[in-house]
């Protein structure tokens, strides 16, 4: 099965028509696209956060395309050596073959057949050393509270996911497409940790992050075992620092 090391990687931009359309949707399921701020040399790149055996890029362009693309990559993000040029089309996705070994992967286009570029998504094939794991959740404490932080948290945007709160709750549902969360934390900052967002407190790059992307729903999801010393006693699930407005399901 091929494994693509670019979902959930940081990915930047040359530039973006607003701030809603930005580079870092390239790299999950969403239904928004990347949008350039222009039809001349515009480009995206991606951080796959190690050096990472490359074997295939895809790139699923949307209703305005580049003519003409480079298929670059670096070491440092700083050094590109063009791999391929292609040519992309109209709402379609364009599989390029390589065999590179390089940590970041950048789409250069060069000539515009509309007024903007429009990327969905960006696929990388290949195979390295990155994963990422959240810390195991805390033993329990002395009074037998159980704190849920760490451990399985998982999250991901609920446009993205087509299964009920019901469905979700469901002992065995297979979450492993979704994204490990921070808990406690905000969804950007589950992003962030996990390397799929660029920092934005770094120079002006909140900008490289889309905003309509982080104000939509978001499923959490989490399991966990009640110890049988707790069986036929009363159990309290403290939902501090919850969202009030949030859905709970709870199997």
């Amino acid at each position: 099965m091929k494994r693509n090391i670019a979902k959930f990687r940081a990915a930047y931009h040359s530039s973006a028509a607003n701030y809603d359309n930005t580079a870092h949707l390239i790299t999950s399921e969403t239904e928004l696209p990347w949008i350039s701020g222009g039809n001349g040399e515009e480009w995206v790149y991606i951080d796959l956060g190690a050096l990472s055996e490359i074997t295939e890029v895809v790139v699923h362009w949307g209703t305005d395309y580049a003519v003409s693309y480079d298929i670059e990559t670096s070491n440092d993000g700083k050094e590109w050596t063009s791999i391929s040029v292609e040519s992309g089309a109209r709402e379609l996705a364009v599989a390029t073959p390589i065999n590179s070994r390089a940590r970041y992967v950048r789409v250069r286009c060069s000539k515009c057949s509309g007024e903007h570029y429009v990327i969905h998504k960006i696929e990388v094939f290949g195979d390295n050393d990155l994963r990422y794991e959240l810390p195991p959740m805390p033993q329990p404490c002395p009074d037998g509270t159980q704190k849920l932080t760490g451990g399985n948290w998982m999250v991901r945007r609920a446009s993205e996911v087509k299964e009920s709160g019901i469905v979700l709750s469901c002992s065995g549902y297979d979450d492993s497409e979704w994204l490990p969360a921070t808990v406690p934390g905000t969804v950007l900052v589950s992003y962030l940790n996990a390397g799929a967002v660029p920092d934005p407190d770094y120079d002006d790059w909140q900008f490289q992050i889309s905003e309509e992307y982080f104000t939509a729903d978001f499923w959490y999801r989490n399991s966990f075992h009640i110890p049988e010393s707790r069986r036929g006693k009363r159990v309290f699930l403290n939902f501090n620092s919850i969202n009030w407005k949030a859905d709970v399901y709870f199997n």
